[in-house]
């Protein structure tokens, strides 16, 4: 069954019966889940958009690449979180403080780095020859805070054809449609923009003559060494690694996980895109292997592409399958951080290709950077946006730069600002850098004079401009990054000590301060590095405290009888309420022989012997049990992916939804043993004194704020027809619902079976009961014709998969199901 709990302090047992040598063998099981502010913590719940996958964004070295061969092997990563408002309570469960589960949520060129020297990139073209070819490296604009292109009002001419125009970020809100008809362009604004052009190029020219020029610019490019240890790159057989040589320092942050990486750094939560951007400001990206053309990496500039429009092939191989649109959210975020120079920091994937240097780490923080430029480049008919990043920090040598290169100098003694060539389009008044070696083109999608030269498309093997690349930014950004590369270790707010100890915040990962290892929550009481030989260890004192501290919502138990605020929807639930003492029960009928009993408390039962309050306390009280996370199966994430729940079982073994660890009743805790009494209790209560098999399983699930569990089910083969909650704590939430196969009618295959039992109250019941009774009657293909328009004229009736049964969960409510079919077809 799945149960979704959100609370601080939940204590959730189950009890659930499994076949033994001698016969039936029962379990129960115990969960404990905190959860203050619900609503408080926004961290996680932010919204992350989705590039492409985990490895969408590239970078490519620097240097001269042979595009014979590209190998492409990408792993991205799908994670996605089912549950619901809160965390699930099946089996036994203890939840204490609010606690939150943060859940969330590439690919070209195995090449061989032959030879390490210095950047010589192509700066002529075989292919073109063409006026508007030409630049020269010293080439300074007047403007030296060269940014990127924009869309200008026609009538802004003056500004068009300025040296010192700045076109930022743009604005247009129109997705980029390809060849879109060229503006109306008047002939006195087309003279214009001929005439400028020209008077560029005269410049570049005359610049180029000159002798004390190209004494400076050989003598700079000496000194900055093209600020990159560049490298020969050749593709070999797909089968050979990549030799690289070593970086010249260490990451200031690394992770060997995913979730680590994500659940450690305040900048960077994306489980399963390459950018993270949130309400339209750029945080970070990861850099891992991309499908795109042209990715580059040296010491200081990155160029890759960002802005999704990417899904693996037959073959596994991440490829372009849209064109990117300016409407994207990551899209919109980059171009806000580029006019706002806003820095953000980038992260190096072991996969990367790019990377001058080998990658010492599965992932590896290399430094904060700012978007220069952004321009359009045709892929195979698509139109993809490039970004090129440039690091903040130029007085100090990268870490990823290799090792034994020349130091290069301070930004004061370089020569910063604009190097390449700017031209205007004339068919769209559009002004770009020339970013290609071969010559200036027009870098906008929309425009029809779009990737071509004197209306001649560039060959597949273009080169990046030298100047373009070795422009810098003659002034840092004003902005300052809002956090640190690495976060300072974890500390509890001891003015708050009792709520922030089990805070969405302390439920966080943290970089240790001895190797730099980013580390997630795996132990109820801390940290632990698991670097060899590093040891590091950090712990947080965890105060015990009530359950009515624990109540985010400030809500008091009840003196008399608790109402009832379950929700249920018939036909597939019947309700029926009595009355025991201090207990309310509330039973429901899930089809025949299939029950599910909420037992509310009061605060007299809470305070009464063997009661909720004592339980509570007695289970926060030194970790008594032993809690952690467990490993996920089947994670598509690099690295273990970690369950949201601290988990430890008693009794015999159980295997549910991730691994755990078992104890055996003779080592469980006086806790642990007085919740199984309790449960008990409410097993015979509602299955029946002579019908009721003592519970031999326990499972203890302890939850932070807002922490929560996914739909899942018991149905395991050894396990009996029962299973019994008990929640302590902050409140919490248990959702049934039927099974999507049985409340669609469709496997996971989409395929329909005519002969499987129509379950009562799901999707289109009585029709479907209908339409199985012609089967075998008529034909298969007018069987499956009937079905199609049957399921197409009702596809909201067949989406629509709603919980049967809402039951919010107080402080010391106990749930008992029961049931042979039960786990069969609910969850």
């Amino acid at each position: 069954m799945t149960d979704s709990v959100q609370s601080t302090d939940n204590l959730s047992m189950n009890t659930v019966e499994e076949e033994t040598s001698s016969g039936r063998r029962r379990s129960g099981r115990i969960h404990k889940a905190p959860d203050y502010y619900a609503n408080a913590f926004t961290d996680d719940t932010s919204t992350t958009h989705a590039e492409s996958d985990d490895d969408d964004e590239k970078l490519a070295s620097s240097g001269k690449v042979s595009q014979k061969k590209r190998k492409s092997t990408d792993s991205s990563a799908t994670e996605s979180a089912k549950g619901d408002k809160r965390s699930r309570l099946s089996d036994v469960s203890l939840s204490s403080v609010d606690s939150g589960l943060s859940s969330p949520a590439t690919s070209p060129g195995m090449s061989t780095f032959e030879s390490l020297q210095k950047a010589q990139l192509d700066t002529t073209s075989a292919e073109w020859t063409s006026q508007n070819t030409s630049a020269s490296k010293n080439f300074i604009d007047h403007d030296s805070n060269f940014v990127v292109t924009d869309t200008m009002d026609e009538d802004d001419n003056s500004a068009l054809l300025s040296n010192d125009a700045r076109v930022l970020a743009s604005k247009s809100k129109k997705p980029a449609q390809r060849r879109a008809p060229a503006r109306q362009v008047s002939a006195k604004q087309r003279s214009s923009v001929a005439a400028t052009n020209a008077r560029r190029r005269t410049r570049a020219k005359a610049i180029e003559s000159s002798p004390e020029e190209d004494e400076q610019a050989d003598s700079s490019e000496e000194t900055e060494g093209f600020a990159t240890s560049a490298v020969t790159i050749s593709l070999a057989e797909e089968d050979q690694k990549i030799q690289r040589p070593k970086p010249y320092g260490i990451a200031p942050v690394h992770a060997e996980s995913r979730q680590d990486l994500c659940d450690s750094l305040p900048y960077y939560h994306a489980f399963q895109s390459g950018a993270y951007t949130q309400k339209e400001v750029g945080w970070g990206m990861l850099l891992g292997r991309d499908a795109g053309a042209r990715p580059y990496m040296d010491e200081e500039v990155v160029i890759t592409r960002a802005g999704g429009g990417c899904k693996k092939n037959a073959a596994g191989k991440l490829t372009q399958v849209a064109s990117h649109s300016d409407l994207n959210a990551s899209i919109k975020a980059f171009m806000k951080s580029l006019e706002d120079r806003r820095p953000l920091a980038l992260i190096v994937g072991r996969d990367n290709d790019s990377c001058p240097v080998e990658i010492p780490h599965e992932y590896c923080v290399m430094d904060f950077f700012v978007i220069t430029n952004t321009w359009e480049e045709d892929c195979n008919g698509l139109v993809v946006r490039k970004w090129r990043f440039e690091k903040v920090d130029l007085d100090h040598k990268s870490w990823w730069a290799a090792e034994g290169s020349p130091k290069l100098p301070a930004r004061v003694d370089r020569i910063t600002g604009p190097l390449a060539a700017r031209e205007t389009c004339p068919a769209c008044l559009r002004e770009f850098p020339q970013v290609f070696a071969a010559g200036w083109m027009c870098l906008n999608g929309s425009c029809q004079a779009f990737w071509t030269n004197n209306g001649v498309a560039p060959s597949a093997d273009l080169s990046y401009n030298k100047d373009f690349l070795r422009e810098r930014q003659s002034e840092p950004p004003e902005l300052r990054a809002p956090y640190c590369l690495a976060p300072e270790v974890f500390e509890v707010d001891q003015g708050n000590e009792s709520t922030y100890a089990y805070s969405r915040g302390a439920f966080k990962g943290i970089v240790c301060p001895n190797c730099h290892r980013c580390i997630s929550r795996k132990y109820w009481d801390g940290w632990r590095c698991e670097t060899q030989d590093c040891g590091f260890v950090h712990s947080v004192h965890q105060p015990v405290i009530s359950a009515q501290a624990s109540c985010y919502d400030g809500t008091k138990q009840y003196d008399g009888h608790a109402p009832c605020y379950d929700e249920w929807n018939g036909p597939v639930a019947q309700k029926s309420m009595k009355v025991y003492g201090d207990w309310v029960i509330t039973t429901y009928q899930l089809m025949d022989g299939n029950v599910i009993a909420h037992l509310q408390a009061n605060k007299h039962l809470n305070r009464g012997k063997g009661g909720a309050d004592q339980a509570f306390m007695d289970l926060q009280r030194d970790n008594c049990m032993g809690l952690q996370r467990h490993k996920r199966p089947q994670s598509t994430l690099k690295g273990d992916m970690l369950s949201g729940q601290f988990t430890k079982n008693f009794g015999l073994p159980y295997k549910y939804v991730t691994e755990t660890v078992t104890a055996g009743f003779s080592e469980a805790p006086v806790p642990i043993l007085a919740a199984l009494k309790r449960l008990s209790w409410a097993g015979r209560k509602i299955v029946g004194e002579n019908t009721f098999q003592a519970f031999n399983e326990l499972l203890a699930v302890g939850y932070f704020e807002c922490g929560k569990m996914d739909f899942h089910d018991d149905g395991e083969s050894t396990l009996g027809p029962t299973v019994a909650t008990w929640s302590l704590g902050a409140p919490a939430t248990m959702l049934i619902r039927m099974k999507e196969r049985y409340w669609k009618g469709l496997t996971k295959n989409n395929k329909y079976n005519p002969k499987e039992r129509v379950v009562p109250g799901a999707a289109l019941e009585q029709e479907r009961t209908v339409l199985n009774a012609l089967h075998g009657k008529i034909s298969d293909e007018e069987f499956e014709r009937r079905r199609t328009k049957l399921y197409n004229a009702n596809i909201s009736t067949v989406r629509s998969h709603k919980p049967v049964l809402t039951m919010p969960l107080k402080h010391g409510d106990i749930v008992v199901m029961h049931g042979a079919e039960m786990q069969k077809y609910f969850e």
